[in-house]
């Protein structure tokens, strides 16, 4: 899987599978990037279910940002696998993230973005 920031995701043409994952902000700034994955190598078997996978994600990304947790507690197990599993260790982690989240109270206007530092996103 290869990373795509921001803008660059429109330079994409539209025949390939690029998904949202995290939009970063830098720490002490109000600077934000989003962050794509173009996805690499899709098995045959999986291309009739392909848009059905990229909206699933899609609506993933949305209820994240929402603040959905059951929602997304419920879609992630089933996007495991998907996209020949290259985005496993991205569904790990935002699962670890929303049972942190889950307990935390966060602004109104909580958007989703991930705050980073020069030692790592927090």
């Amino acid at each position: 899987m290869n990373i795509i920031f921001g803008e660059a995701v429109n330079t994409i043409p539209d025949n390939y599978t690029t998904l949202e994952l995290d939009t970063v902000r830098i720490e002490g700034t109000d600077t934000k990037t989003t962050f794509y994955c173009l996805v690499e190598n899709i098995p045959l078997e999986e291309f009739p279910l392909l848009e059905n996978n990229k909206e699933n994600h899609a609506m993933l990304m949305e209820n994240y940002k929402n603040q959905n947790w059951d929602y997304c507690a419920k879609l992630i197990p089933f996007l495991l696998g998907k996209f020949s599993g290259e985005l496993d260790s991205f569904y790990n982690t935002l699962s670890q993230r929303i049972e942190k989240l889950k307990n935390e109270s966060l602004a109104d206007n909580w958007d989703g973005s991930v705050e980073a530092s020069a030692r790592g996103i927090k």
